[in-house]
């Protein structure tokens, strides 16, 4: 279920229309709240199909939207449920989706009902649907709490492929690389215990995180300087 409270169509970017306070529900079976936010949303659509009387959208664009993953019960994530549900054999190609692109958003992680302190500020998303089945995704963010004011602790940033056709059951659905890049320890601290621990200092890391979705696997590297 999609509402919205205002719609306003543009050709100056190319033909498309902004949709204003839209509200996107969630899967029942995820809980009642939301799937997302967005005070804005532009959609574009393809000129080429266009032209030939037919309406489709090649990209959506949320601008300071809230999201919500939610975590159910049985361990399964809305977000892959949302991907298995538009990509089964009997549906279009994935490179027939739109781009996504979050722009200044907040992504809150629930598991259950109950919504966790963590979230991710100004963050950044960008998926392309390639022809192959894969989903290009780009993503940047700070990680923050809702018990501590401020805007983040450091700066996460990185790059994943999603495979989304049928693949061995050993075979990677997901590679993705993950950069911290140059952050202050305390804050890295509290992010992870609430409060300052008194440690301080430089910490960075780099992260590869691979394989099947319900068996990914983690290795990189983690660097501190200047620990006092």
């Amino acid at each position: 279920q999609v509402s919205f409270t205002g719609a306003h169509f543009t050709l100056f970017t190319g033909p498309g229309f902004t949709l204003e306070n839209v509200t996107i529900q969630e899967v029942p079976k995820f809980g009642l709240e939301s799937f997302a936010h967005v005070p804005e949303l532009d959609v574009h659509l393809r000129i080429d199909k266009l032209l030939l009387g037919r309406f489709v959208v090649s990209s959506l664009r949320l601008l300071q939207p809230s999201l919500n993953l939610v975590q159910a019960s049985d361990g399964a994530w809305n977000v892959v449920d949302l991907m298995d549900r538009l990509t089964p054999s009997n549906r279009l190609p994935v490179n027939l989706f739109p781009a996504v692109e979050v722009s200044e958003g907040r992504i809150d992680f629930k598991l259950g009902t109950r919504k966790t302190t963590l979230y991710v500020a100004n963050s950044d998303l960008s998926i392309y649907p390639e022809r192959s089945g894969k989903l290009y995704i780009q993503f940047s963010g700070s990680p923050a709490r809702t018990d501590r004011a401020g805007n983040g602790f450091g700066h996460l940033r990185g790059a994943a492929n999603w495979y989304l056709k049928p693949v061995p059951g050993d075979s990677n659905q997901l590679e993705s690389d993950v950069t911290l890049d140059p952050s202050n320890l305390s804050e890295i601290t509290t992010l992870l215990e609430g409060q300052d621990a008194g440690v301080h200092g430089t910490v960075s890391s780099h992260l590869r995180i691979e394989g099947p979705l319900d068996a990914l696997r983690l290795q990189g590297e983690l660097y501190l300087a200047d620990v006092h």
